[in-house]
């Protein structure tokens, strides 16, 4: 995927409360819903 198409997933997860961009960081704050999402 291209860093563009990551960003997108990236922003619409964060949007939605699964996880928060912290910088250079990535905290997940919904490890069920991230999961489900990737199946």
């Amino acid at each position: 995927a291209s860093r563009e198409t990551v960003n997108k997933a990236l922003a619409d997860f964060a949007g939605r409360g699964w996880l928060r961009l912290d910088g250079r960081s990535v905290v997940i704050n919904d490890v069920e819903r991230l999961s489900k999402r990737g199946r």
